[in-house]
């Protein structure tokens, strides 16, 4: 809220304050602190304040989170309130799922998935810093690594914190229509993507490797467009925020397009309008040529390196507007065909059976 943030940009006017009259070196840019115009509850320092940021008992207590602007859109543009069951496809490492959990208010239930267990190490300690979650024991064998971690956070008056889950296991291997993933209300979706919004991202690119930098977009749309279309067969979602940190079209408006035309889940989602207040920039569609984008993409949000001062980001925002699939339709083909081979095999079994009873009647 507005009391508790102007109280923390005093707080840090006053440290700055504290380190000159020390005697310490603090680059002058620190004292430059102010509300962001974009993001609620967030505070706008200089990028020359970040190496004194980091020495803040503040921010190593998780009082203070060191994020950039874009970071923090996906949670923000899921719309969660209290009570609401959520899951983060791709969790780590960790703020943006820490987010998630403060905006749920106290209830509700989060699901964080990692597969990388390195990762998933790091997810947990971001979520004891920011949230302070705190694991209850697992059952099981001693000495066995439990791939499921499971505790409260950030509890409030009148709620008991939200239920957290962090399960060290691949999304793409969940079963939405099995408990408790069928239901699961909102899905957040951020996967690996090739970065090309970072600024770092353009140091490291060397310009002679286009041909591979293309065979590399390639294999991560197709990674993209498998967890986005996965993510939006749970049965209960009502909203999924898809995310990159990419500024190419083949990781966005077009993994957005295959995951709305698949079999399963065609006319279910629309695209919607994801932060109604951001502006985008003005797109540049120099690496698209002449294929228009779809009618939809001015609903997306995009930021800009240049015209929004943080990094390049894309989100979609899908809700449901159409019919919830049904179980038959999210089995797999060779489980359906296992289970109609089952049916027939006991049909026939039982009509000798019949034929046998009814020939004892005559």
């Amino acid at each position: 809220s507005e009391a508790p943030l102007q109280h923390l940009a005093n707080a840090l006017q006053d440290a700055y304050q504290k380190d000159l009259a020390a005697g310490r070196q603090v680059a002058a840019e620190t004292a430059e602190v102010s509300k962001d115009e974009l993001v609620p509850e967030l505070l706008v320092l200089h990028p020359a304040a970040r190496c004194w940021l980091q020495q803040l008992p503040e921010v190593q207590n998780g009082a203070l989170v060191l994020q950039d602007r874009s970071s923090c859109l996906s949670a923000l543009a899921a719309g969660l309130t209290p009570g609401t069951i959520v899951l983060d496809a791709c969790a780590a490492p960790g703020s943006k799922t820490s987010h998630a959990i403060e905006l749920l208010g106290g209830s509700g239930k989060m699901f964080a998935f990692e597969k990388d267990p390195r990762r998933a190490k790091a997810l947990l300690q971001r979520l004891r810093l920011l949230c302070g979650f705190e694991t209850r024991k697992a059952r099981g064998a001693k000495g066995k690594k439990a791939s499921v971690k499971r505790g409260q956070c950030l509890p409030t008056a009148g709620h008991p914190g939200v239920e957290v889950e962090v399960r060290i296991k691949d999304f793409l291997e969940v079963k939405p229509w099995e408990a408790p993933w069928n239901q699961v209300e909102v899905l957040l979706v951020d996967p690996s993507c090739s970065g090309s919004g970072l600024p770092e991202h353009h140091l490291q690119t060397p310009p002679d490797a286009a041909g591979t930098e293309a065979a590399r977009l390639k294999r991560l749309a197709a990674f993209q467009r498998r967890i986005l279309q996965h993510a939006m067969k749970f049965p209960k979602a009502r909203t999924v925020v898809y995310s990159t940190c990419s500024l190419h079209r083949l990781e966005n408006e077009d993994v957005v397009t295959a995951a709305l035309s698949q079999n399963v889940t065609a006319g279910a989602f629309r695209v919607t309008s994801a932060v109604p207040w951001w502006r985008n920039a003005p797109l540049d569609l120099s690496e698209d040529g002449a294929e228009p984008l779809p009618s939809w993409a001015h609903l997306c949000l995009r930021s800009e390196p240049g015209f929004h001062r943080c990094r390049g980001f894309f989100l979609c925002r899908l809700d449901r507007v159409g019919g919830k699939p049904t179980e038959e339709q999210l089995t797999p083909r060779k489980r359906r065909k296992r289970k109609r081979q089952k049916e027939l095999k006991k049909s026939r079994d039982g009509a000798p059976e019949a034929s046998s009873q009814a020939a004892q009647a005559k």
